[in-house]
């Protein structure tokens, strides 16, 4: 019993290690590194959906990762200028509106891309955490360790992971939709079913990508046992549904509902 217990708290510490590693990573990458395209435009996006409570800008992906790496940037002396805030239904100002930002920030410009892609780190953090979880309930200990040292030093995820994109947060939101949905199919819980409607509705507000969960949870719904819970599970499943809809309208602040 004794060894066990070392040997969980062995693993605990390697993967503390390994999630700490993961961070400094991504924290020195994105101290170094310069704002990419797709970042100059996220980020003044981002803050047109703070400041004007409009969801034009960049309106290919959804709002949530761009609105939550502008907060910091929100509530500090940054220079918002939306004079190139134009353009048709099939236009895309966001890049000379995010030139404008770049030029009007100097020198101060990479101190706000910064501190905007810190609110993005706890994502690829949530993605491995995940995957350390998740492996170790299906398969154990040191599988989980080799799951969660894989996500930490895969070049994709630091590299994404440091930021201001959707890809790492969609990465780690639908996971944890995922592995939520695995968890509740066990319980068939109200509690757990909410849980699920509001994870996947985050999902699908961080990359359009996740509306594919739609069918494939319909498609899981038909695998269900037929036994006592099948009309309870049924009617979760409408509430999950129900709560990501409300989620992902609540987001938009229900414009064109």
């Amino acid at each position: 019993m004794e060894r066990m217990i070392d040997r969980h708290r062995l693993i605990g510490s390697l993967a503390f290690l390994c999630l700490s590693a993961h961070g400094l990573l991504l924290a020195y990458g994105m101290h170094n590194n310069a704002p990419t395209p797709d970042e100059v435009a996220h980020l003044p996006a981002g803050l047109s959906h703070l400041e004007l409570q409009r969801f034009d800008l960049y309106r290919v992906n959804p709002p949530l990762v761009r609105t939550l790496a502008a907060l910091p940037v929100y509530f500090s002396d940054a220079v918002l200028d939306w004079s190139n805030y134009l353009g048709g239904h099939f236009d895309r100002p966001e890049f000379p509106v995010g030139a404008d930002f770049m030029l009007n920030n100097q020198p101060q410009t990479q101190w706000y891309f910064l501190i905007a892609r810190l609110m993005c780190v706890p994502f690829s953090l949530l993605a491995g955490w995940l995957c350390f979880r998740w492996s170790r309930e299906l398969f154990g200990d040191w599988p989980a360790l080799l799951a969660l040292m894989l996500w930490c030093f895969l070049p994709e995820a630091i590299g994404h992971g440091q930021m201001i994109t959707p890809d790492v947060a969609a990465t780690a939101l639908g996971m944890f939709f995922w592995y939520s949905f695995w968890r509740w199919r066990k319980t068939a819980s109200w509690r757990g079913a909410f849980f699920c409607g509001a994870l996947l509705g985050l999902a699908v507000l961080s990359k359009t990508t996740w509306l594919i969960a739609y069918p494939l949870v319909a498609i899981l719904m038909l695998s269900f046992p037929h036994d006592r819970k099948l009309f309870t599970r049924a009617s979760q499943y409408v509430i999950i549904v129900a709560v990501s809809v409300y989620c992902i309208n609540l987001a938009y602040l229900f414009e064109g509902s």
